[in-house]
């Protein structure tokens, strides 16, 4: 089994993340040769427990941020489709509250499932 490499996960990010505040920060890990921050931050993807997503807000497959927000929301909105019946057609709530990036998290899974032809 072949391992990728620090560089290559940071690669992956930078081609697939679109949010500049998050693409800086692996930029800027990349350029101060910070392989070990790396590591922590894209080698093991964020798990979604009880409580939802929970992890640091800040760039990396580890932690919330975009991406990681897309990523699951895309799940979700596969399994909805594939478990629930009548799924597109009943639609999905999405809330969010005044927490930090809330707002900016609720529009980025509401745009996974109209992606999917949720209601």
């Amino acid at each position: 089994m072949t391992t990728i490499s620090t560089l290559d996960l940071a690669q992956r990010w930078l081609a697939e993340d679109k949010d500049p505040k998050t693409r800086a920060q692996i930029e800027g890990l990349v350029a101060s040769g910070n392989e070990e921050q790396l590591e922590l931050l894209l080698r093991t993807p964020i798990e979604f427990g009880t409580a939802g997503l929970r992890a640091r807000m800040e760039a990396g497959y580890s932690r919330l941020n975009q991406l990681t927000v897309i990523s699951a929301s895309q799940g979700l909105s596969a399994y909805a489709e594939r478990t629930v019946p009548h799924a597109l057609e009943r639609g999905v709530v999405i809330g969010h509250d005044h927490r930090h990036n809330s707002h900016v998290f609720a529009r980025l899974t509401a745009r996974a499932f109209l992606d999917r032809g949720f209601r």
